[in-house]
C-alpha cells in the first residue's frame, strides 16, 4: 500500500495536529487518521469515527452505519482529496474529506471490517 507515499493519511496513530482535539477514551486505540487541516479531519478507532468536516464535529459508532459512500476513492479525476459519506440508522448522514489513490484504501478496509467482518465476528472464533 505504499505508506510512505501517503500525504495525510496515519495508521495506528493520532497525528499531532490533532492531539489537542482528539481524546481517546480508555482502551480506545486508532486505528487510521486523516489531517487536511483544522477543518477536514478524521480518526477511526477501535469504537467510533471522530471528525470535523468544514467545521461541524462528528462522532459516531462505526456499527450505527448503514451504508458508506467513498466516490472517487482511486483519484481517477487527479483529486488528492475526495468526501465520504456514512448514513447513519438514525438517518444522518456524515461526510468528511478523505486523501484518495492509496492511502484511501485504509478507511475503507476499516469500513469493510465494520460491514463484513464484525456482524459475524463470534462465527469467526474457533
Amino acid at each position: 500500500m505504499d505508506v510512505d507515499t501517503w500525504k495525510w493519511t496515519y495508521l495506528d496513530n493520532v497525528p499531532s495536529p490533532l492531539s489537542d482535539d482528539v481524546r481517546l477514551l480508555p482502551e480506545e486505540l486508532p486505528i487510521v487518521s486523516c489531517c487536511l487541516g483544522s477543518d477536514h479531519w478524521y480518526v477511526m478507532t477501535t469504537s467510533r469515527v471522530i471528525g470535523c468536516h468544514e467545521s461541524a464535529r462528528f462522532d459516531f459508532d462505526p456499527r450505527s452505519v448503514v451504508h458508506w459512500q467513498w466516490r472517487d476513492f482511486k483519484g481517477v479525476g487527479f483529486a488528492e482529496i475526495e468526501i465520504a459519506r456514512a448514513r447513519l440508522r438514525d438517518e444522518r448522514c456524515i461526510d468528511f474529506s478523505f486523501e484518495t489513490g492509496k492511502a484511501s484504501m485504509a478507511p475503507i478496509y476499516y469500513e469493510r471490517f465494520w460491514t463484513i467482518k464484525y456482524p459475524i465476528v463470534d462465527k469467526l472464533t474457533v
